[in-house]
């Protein structure tokens, strides 16, 4: 099998891809190196999840990257998208932009928490 970069697949296909090298050296007796070929990986990283594996078990093969509090609960809260739409119901786009200058670019942002345009000077 041809190693791939590891980091383009999911989180729950890395952790299956561990559990099935760590599987391949500790119960079918294959080598860390030829374990690494069967799932595409640098023997190294073999070598970095069994020693996780033996110190931590199967915990030690999880993804160990932390997840958002909010990942699938939306970006907003009720209450935060209610106090949004309150502060944009009756205003025009224009009262609610940052103007700024830096050299020729102008940018304008959304001024959401205070629903108002304000103009900045340049930093």
């Amino acid at each position: 099998m041809d190693r791939r970069d590891f980091r383009s697949i999911g989180r729950a296909a890395q952790e299956e891809l561990r559990r099935r090298a760590v599987y391949l050296v500790e119960h079918e007796g294959l080598t860390q190196a030829e374990a690494a070929r069967v799932v595409g990986v640098e023997r190294q990283a073999v070598n970095i999840w069994l020693k996780r594996h033996r110190g931590q078990g199967e915990d030690g093969l999880l993804d160990g990257r932390r997840v958002s509090p909010r990942r699938g609960k939306g970006l907003l809260t009720a209450a935060e998208a209610k106090k949004v739409q309150s502060l944009i119901r009756d205003k025009t786009p224009d009262q609610l932009m940052h103007r700024s200058t830096k050299g020729d670019a102008s940018l304008c942002t959304l001024d959401l928490a205070r629903g108002a345009r304000s103009d900045r000077a340049a930093l």
